[in-house]
């Protein structure tokens, strides 16, 4: 019968949209637009040269809610790992955990930011957490 034939690649492409959809990560960020991060306080994110760029890596973590740090919601933003690299330097890279800003949803994975820019530093007064922010540009 040729509806078997049919039935196997409909049904992979219904678990492969699935989970595109599912995945909960923020639509890929277009060329140009800028990411505000949050890393720990003291991190040397952009330390290693001028050519550093980070690379947005893997899934979610944790969440944390960074109220009066960057932003005055009170929601969970994701916690996210990137990797720091200055090709070319031979500077070894540097891996931190970041919180998005702007966005209570992770930033897409493979997602790379350049011109990495502190920003200030802040400390959420509900748990005396401290970081310093960031931002970064999608080449």
């Amino acid at each position: 019968m040729r509806l078997k034939g049919f039935v196997a690649p409909l049904a992979a492409a219904a678990v492969i949209v699935g989970y595109g959809t599912a995945s909960g990560d923020e639509p890929a960020l277009s060329s140009g637009d800028t990411v505000r991060f949050l890393v720990g306080a003291g991190e040397p994110v952009s330390d290693l040269g001028i050519n550093e760029v980070a690379h947005v890596t893997g899934q979610v973590s944790g969440t944390a809610q960074i109220t009066g740090c960057g932003t005055a919601d009170t929601d969970q933003h994701p916690i996210q790992k990137i990797v720091v690299v200055d090709p070319g330097s031979g500077v070894h890279a540097f891996q931190f955990d970041i919180v998005p800003v702007d966005q209570t949803t992770p930033i897409h994975p493979g997602t790379q930011l350049t011109n990495l820019t502190l920003l200030n530093s802040c400390t959420v007064p509900a748990t005396g957490a401290q970081y310093d922010e960031y931002s970064g540009t999608v080449p």
